[in-house]
């Protein structure tokens, strides 16, 4: 035995919560619009009037009954809220009635778009765009490690057994995954270009 066992259950669990009607100007947002504002601010124990259950104490922006935070022990609970602390919202939506939906462009994407800050239409869409570029060479990068770690499959008992070669067996290997690296870079650069024809 360790001497301790962790607890096999939490006295509380995470959980988000949205506001039912949040008004952009005379507009509803929608919840998918609501969902994309970030809880970025602490929320403060000391600015506000929390009830503390019993057998807890108010510490900074935690909730907690550890007797210390500096020094945790097992079963300690803390908890913390943060929340949405936007001032200004812009978005890019259509208008249906009272609310927001998503606005499909020509190019048959569908964008529902939402920001902090007063934005113009141009910063908004370069946002997006800078977000589209992030994902497309995330995925790139996906896809390159996958066709690397397929190729490393397929001669993985060859290397396997090389390494049972003193010094040979290393120098070998490493050529190989060389090469290897070298021809999915090769295999992954040839699907992207292929994909960017058909697109294009």
């Amino acid at each position: 035995s360790s001497g301790y066992d962790n607890p096999t259950s939490t006295a509380y669990s995470s959980d988000s919560f949205y506001a039912e009607r949040v008004r952009l100007g005379n507009y509803l947002l929608a919840s998918s619009q609501i969902s994309q504002m970030e809880t970025d601010k602490d929320f403060s124990l000391s600015d506000n009037n929390v009830a503390i259950p019993d057998g807890y104490k108010g510490n900074g922006k935690y909730v907690t009954n550890a007797a210390d935070l500096e020094k945790p022990q097992i079963g300690d609970v803390r908890i913390s809220w943060k929340y949405n602390g936007w001032k200004e919202v812009s978005l890019i939506a259509k208008i249906s009635g009272d609310s927001f939906v998503s606005y499909t462009s020509e190019a048959g994407k569908n964008v529902n778009f939402v920001t902090e800050g007063n934005r113009t239409a141009a910063e908004m869409i370069e946002m997006m765009r800078n977000q589209d570029k992030l994902m497309k060479w995330l995925f790139r990068l996906f896809g390159f490690l996958l066709v690397f770690f397929g190729y490393l499959s397929v001669i993985s008992p060859l290397t396997k057994l090389l390494s049972y070669v003193p010094i040979l067996g290393n120098a070998v290997n490493f050529v190989f995954v060389l090469t290897l690296f070298l021809l999915s870079l090769v295999h992954t650069l040839l699907v992207i270009l292929i994909a960017w024809f058909r697109y294009r």
